[in-house]
């Protein structure tokens, strides 16, 4: 008998405690500390791994900090801040190595930087940013074309 009560004591503490790194997580996550909020939770399925309890909120908060991401990328990518935008996507590439949104967001990224590369060293081959006035060879003027077309779409 002795032993149930101790059991039951036993499961009721480990309840509170499941609970209590829940909270722990919540707070962080509501702070921005995201990956303290993750850690939280890893560290607390480790010393509860029966805790289906901390798994889901180990999935859920990971999701919703997937979603701040993105959306804190979407927002400096829109105020012109490119750099934050991929410090941002790196960030939530450490949280979550396959993200497809932040992978293809990043590959634009480059690419556009790509693109304005190659569309400033058209316009220094040709003398000026014009395809009226270039006066470069037929090929530097098909590349400046090339180059313009995806950005007069966007």
């Amino acid at each position: 008998m002795r032993w149930c009560a101790a059991l039951l004591l036993a499961l009721a503490l480990g309840g509170c405690a499941e609970q209590r790194i829940r909270d722990e997580a919540s707070h962080q996550l509501g702070a921005g500390a995201y990956e303290d909020s993750l850690a939280t939770l890893d560290a607390g399925i480790a010393q509860y791994p029966e805790s289906a309890t901390l798994r889901v909120a180990r999935r859920t908060t990971q999701d919703a900090v997937a979603d701040k991401l993105l959306q804190q990328a979407g927002k400096e990518l829109n105020t012109g801040k490119r750099t934050a935008a991929q410090a941002t996507l790196r960030r939530l590439l450490d949280i979550e190595p396959q993200n497809d949104h932040a992978l293809a967001l990043l590959q634009a990224i480059k690419r556009d930087e790509q693109n304005a590369t190659a569309l400033e060293l058209s316009k220094q081959k040709t003398g000026s940013g014009s395809l009226v006035t270039a006066k470069g060879s037929n090929r530097h003027r098909r590349l400046a074309q090339a180059l313009l077309a995806p950005i007069a779409f966007i």
